[in-house]
């Protein structure tokens, strides 16, 4: 049989449509914007969008480029993969070789797309792929990344008789581009000492990125799955002391007359600045370059009193509000005040006008041990009873906590938007006496989960504390009262910071590799988000060997963060043999110096599967999650780092997916974010 090859045309044709360029948007078809392709070693296929020279880009095929080959009728190639002849790297045409052998025996339509991957489909017409919600860009400049992102494809014939004597049959094609690419260049006096960090396209109710799906016979586009942002991070920052480029792909979208905002995020390696700057954009091109400039970034950009531009903590892509996910009080009585503006990236943030007690104790729904403002959730007490509270213009909030029935307690506030739908909510954990560190070898680390409020030894479920979905920053309590379950549909992260009482359970759901965080939700490994509490790990090592840097949405109080797996690889190599049991509640015991304990309680779990919990929650699971994922995006295993132990089993592992609720112990932040 002989080897199918294929000839390849690049001469892509891509209209520039800048905004502050009307003529070239006016005039489509004449003077536009060449792109090629430059491909490296699967998975790492991409295009390369060269430095423009006149009216065009330089393009070209690079060794290892892959393109996807679909028969739409026959059943002879079902997504095959071709790969670019090595002698025709650096080129603008270049012949792909089946990685199959394959016999054709007569004339056949095919389709063409790029880049090849497992997880593009084809059916009624349609070729279907994904366009990701945050990108990653090596460095300023470099649009190489996009190839990751893009969906490119044609339509050719392949005919075996009109092959020359002795000759494999060849087919040329041309691909046109289903997506828009975004080129930003933006620039900053006021921060040319700070590193661009990456940036942000937002426009409310607008479908700039999810999945995409484009009739090869018409071109026409549409997405099932709409997410109004698209962000493209910087691995390799550099200092804005001149304009950079950073390169988007998105879905093609028509925003004129729409407010749309450019986030732009910056970092001095300390503080973290992100400005939303308004822009006007008209409409984002299939097939084109669109230009998009935000010229000297400033403060003054920012025009809105409840959003603060600056944070210390990682970003991840998102945004929080508050200065923490946690608060604690400590004495009976005690006041606090907490600042509820919104900071991170402007890609779904609103302003916060209540606030609601959830709950305001997780031991029991009667006891109204928590007061905003003076208010308490308590309809029986009308002197003091609010259902939500007003937020003033300096988003302050005045917290009251009371000691009430228990020794201590955790509740939950959500805060509000205009029209009373939840956008974001935080824990506050009273805890008589404060906050306890212990001195591991790895770090100062925690006496306790947050939540618990008996430790560090106790002999009754009240002790249990809070529960966490990993990477989400809202804690769950033990009683179902105070939450309610519903089948994962995270695709973005609104949905998470809007629904805080939900527990996002994976039956249901599909393509979850059991995580409540969809993301693109194609089923692959970067559906998932490793940077959630901000300890992703690039090592073949299981979990990262980094303590990794406190996130904007790591439920730890402020001075603390998720513990990372060092600390329990230290606890699992230095534990006592034997757990020790007191009344119905059984412990592993660390002791951290030697001589004293650290007691690691079963506090059990809430399933993945459905949000409920084991029949015996207090001595027969122990698990605490690490803030590091199990492997990195190269791994096939969706995990991260856990410490669990079944007792019904006597099985440890240190992997698990991460959907279920489970316990955080906190190591301290050396940075005190």
């Amino acid at each position: 049989m002989k080897k199918l090859l294929y000839s390849v045309s690049t001469a892509l044709l891509l209209l520039s449509c800048n905004t502050e360029d009307p003529s070239l948007e006016a005039e489509p078809g004449k003077g536009g914007n060449v792109i090629t392709f430059v491909g490296r070693t699967f998975p790492e296929t991409r295009t390369e969008i060269g430095v423009k020279d006149g009216n065009s880009y330089p393009v070209l095929w690079s060794s290892g480029d892959r393109i996807g080959i679909i028969s739409p009728v026959e059943t002879l190639f079902q997504n095959a993969s071709a790969t670019l002849n090595a002698s025709d790297a650096g080129k603008n045409s270049g012949i792909f070789v089946l990685e199959t052998e394959t016999a054709v025996e007569s004339s056949m339509d095919l389709i063409v797309y790029y880049p090849y991957s497992s997880y593009t489909t084809y059916g009624d017409g349609a070729l279907h792929a994904s366009v990701p919600m945050e990108q990653r860009q090596a460095r300023p400049g470099d649009s190489s990344h996009t190839g990751k992102y893009t969906l490119a494809y044609d339509k050719t014939t392949i005919d075996p008789a009109a092959a020359a004597p002795g000759k494999s049959p060849s087919a040329s094609f041309s691909l046109r581009h289903a997506v828009a690419y975004v080129r930003l260049v933006i620039s900053s006096t006021e921060y040319a000492g700070y590193k661009l960090n990456g940036a942000s396209l937002w426009c409310d109710g607008e479908a700039v990125s999810g999945d995409i799906s484009v009739n090869v016979a018409t071109g026409e586009t549409r997405t099932e799955t709409p997410r109004n942002y698209a962000t493209v991070v910087v691995e390799e920052p550099q200092a804005l002391s001149s304009a950079q480029e950073l390169w988007l792909v998105t879905l093609p979208v028509n925003l004129t007359g729409k407010e749309v905002y450019v986030s732009v995020a910056m970092t001095d390696g300390t503080k973290n600045v992100t400005i939303p700057v308004k822009v006007d954009v008209k409409e984002l091109k299939a097939n084109a370059v669109n230009t998009i400039t935000v010229a000297n970034v400033s403060l003054a950009d920012n025009r809105f009193a409840w959003y603060q531009p600056e944070e210390t903590r990682y970003l991840a892509e998102g945004w929080a509000y508050g200065e923490a996910n946690t608060f604690v009080t400590s004495a009976d009585g005690e006041e606090i005040t907490v600042d509820v503006r919104a900071r991170g990236f402007f890609n779904g943030c609103e302003e916060p006008k209540y606030a609601k007690i959830i709950f305001a104790n997780n031991l029991s729904g009667t006891n109204y041990t928590l007061a905003i403002n003076g208010k308490r959730n308590n309809p029986d007490s009308p002197a003091d009873y609010a259902e939500e509270v007003e937020i003033g213009s300096d988003c302050k909030l005045t917290l009251k906590t009371t000691k009430g029935s228990y020794l201590g307690w955790f509740g939950k506030v959500g805060l509000l938007n205009a029209e009373k739908k939840f956008i974001w909510a935080f824990t506050v954990w009273y805890l008589p006496g404060g906050v306890t560190g212990h001195p591991y070898k790895s770090g100062v680390v925690m006496d306790r989960y947050i939540g618990d409020s008996y430790a560090p030894n106790y002999n009754n479920w009240h002790g249990v504390g809070a529960y966490f979905q990993w990477g989400r920053p809202f804690s769950f309590s033990w009683g179902s009262i105070t939450y309610t379950v519903a089948s994962t549909n995270a695709t973005d992260l609104k949905i998470s910071a809007s629904n805080p009482g939900v527990f996002f359970k994976t039956d249901g759901a599909s393509k979850h590799n059991g995580d409540w965080w969809l993301g693109d939700w194609t089923g692959k490994r970067t559906d998932r988000k490793d940077d959630f509490w901000g300890n992703p790990n690039g090592t073949a090592e299981a979990g990262s060997p980094a303590n990794g840097t406190k996130s904007i949405f790591d439920p730890c109080p402020k001075g603390w963060m998720v513990a990372s797996p060092a600390v329990y690889k230290e606890v699992l190599a230095g534990k006592d043999d034997a757990f020790e049991k007191n009344n119905s509640v059984q412990s592993m015991i660390y002791k951290y110096d030697g001589t004293n304990k650290a007691y690691w309680h079963f506090s059990g779990l809430k399933w993945a599967s459905s949000g409920g919990n084991p029949n015996n929650n207090q001595n027969d699971i122990l698990g605490v999650w690490s803030n590091s994922s199990y492997h990195g995006y190269e791994a096939s295993d969706h995990n991260v780092y856990q410490l669990y132990y079944r007792t019904s089993q006597g099985t440890w592992n240190d992997g698990g997916g991460r959907a279920a609720g489970m316990s955080v112990r906190c190591m301290q932040d050396t940075e005190n974010r």
